[in-house]
């Protein structure tokens, strides 16, 4: 039962980029967000917004490879509140800024 609402978790965090409350969640759901919460940390060993978040640093990452959209257009596509914010929590997951990220990216293709 818990792996099938896991999959379905991770359905619908893959869907949305991970941008979803718990209360949005527990919602489409149907089920206690508290509950939803502790299924996802015996998961996984994260909260759900941290779990969330590598949805949101995957998305982040494909449209970095894939488009030439500025860093503020993929700001808001994935519904950061501001650059400050997107700049840092890319940093925690990558040690590095989008901008360095795409050029990394860039060079990696040139050398191919």
């Amino acid at each position: 039962m818990d792996s099938l609402l896991m999959a379905r978790i991770d359905q619908i965090l893959e869907e949305r980029n991970g941008r979803i409350t718990n209360h949005e969640l527990a919602q489409i759901l149907n089920y206690d967000g508290s509950y939803i919460g502790r299924i996802v940390k015996k998961a996984t060993g994260k909260s759900l917004f941290k779990y969330s978040m590598t949805f949101t640093m995957a998305a982040a990452e494909t449209v970095l490879c894939s488009t030439q959209m500025s860093i503020s257009q993929i700001t808001e596509k994935l519904h950061f509140s501001n650059r400050a914010h997107f700049y840092k929590v890319f940093d925690q997951y990558y040690h590095m800024t989008p901008k360095q990220y795409r050029e990394k990216l860039r060079n990696k293709t040139l050398d191919i």
